[in-house]
């Protein structure tokens, strides 16, 4: 039965609050709706409190990470798409450094949604053109990891309550990847089911110093109990880091196809639910 509120001020007492609201590019009102609650109840005990979600946009981002060790963070920079004509925003973008090819995006959207990777002048007035007007939109600089390699990749991992947690990675012609895109390469190919359980069974040792090093070193910076990471070793030593943020999630969508994901499925669903528990304690004692 649902708990059906007239205001806020009917809230029962709290003694752990667990913040599930993790895009601080669409959500910033609402994160800030809810730090302001936090603090006027003065709660103590927060699970990704919304003061450290709110700093994890992708231009917040790739101004605070770019400089650690060992990490690459694309140049990100946020725009708004005015009512001007589209030749002037593209000078616009090129006048802050941000030549092809570019990766485009609306600030609010995940999944890929509104994602492209342009390469031509032509294509870049196009993008412009569909942008609805007073659009924020993600100007990225584009990284390509996949170098010699047959496939591109992209790696995904957790942090929670300090731990990291290998959680996927993938393989596929495209540059941009998603969970869906495993039935058209990884289904087929050996070679990148073994190298995700290489991965998945010893990231540290798959992954190689330098880089296991700098994504906890990020998470020393995201400074969330809860957060992911995706990402890309670029055959240097390092990571280039697509993003980090608490809006993401894992699922089993594909355990049935790709049986050896599962105990690490599970080993991440365990993790959040020992997290919990122990707070819990924490709070009663």
């Amino acid at each position: 039965m649902a708990l059906v509120l007239e205001t806020i001020d009917e809230l029962p007492e709290m003694t752990l609050v667990l913040n599930a609201i993790a895009c601080a590019d669409s959500m910033t009102p609402a994160l800030q709706e809810i730090d302001s609650f936090i603090t006027d109840r003065g709660l103590t005990s927060i699970i990704n409190p919304p003061s450290k979600v709110l700093k994890t946009s992708r231009d917040a981002n790739s101004k605070r990470l770019g400089d650690i060790p060992n990490i690459v963070f694309p140049r990100t920079v946020r725009l708004r798409r005015g009512a001007e004509p589209s030749k002037q925003f593209a000078e616009t973008l090129h006048a802050n450094e941000l030549d092809l090819p570019l990766i485009l995006r609306q600030s609010n959207t995940h999944t890929g949604r509104s994602v492209k990777l342009l390469t031509s002048e032509a294509e870049l007035l196009e993008y412009i053109d569909d942008t609805p007007p007073n659009t924020d939109l993600y100007a990225i600089e584009y990284i390509d990891c996949k170098r010699d390699r047959p496939h591109h990749r992209k790696i995904r991992c957790f942090f929670i309550d300090g731990e990291f947690y290998p959680v996927a990675c993938l393989s596929h012609d495209s540059w941009q990847i998603h969970s869906g895109d495993r039935y058209q390469v990884m289904d087929k190919n050996e070679a990148t089911r073994k190298e995700e359980r290489a991965y998945l069974e010893n990231p540290e040792r798959f992954l190689g110093e330098s880089v296991f090093a700098g994504l906890h070193d990020i998470a020393s910076e995201i400074d969330l109990d809860f957060f992911g990471i995706d990402f890309a070793p670029d055959g240097q030593g390092r990571a280039v880091v697509f993003e980090a943020n608490a809006a993401m999630r894992h699922n089993y969508d594909h355990a049935k196809a790709f049986p050896y994901t599962r105990p690490h499925l599970d080993r991440v669903s365990e993790a959040m639910q020992r997290m919990i528990q122990s707070r819990l304690k924490g709070t009663s004692s």
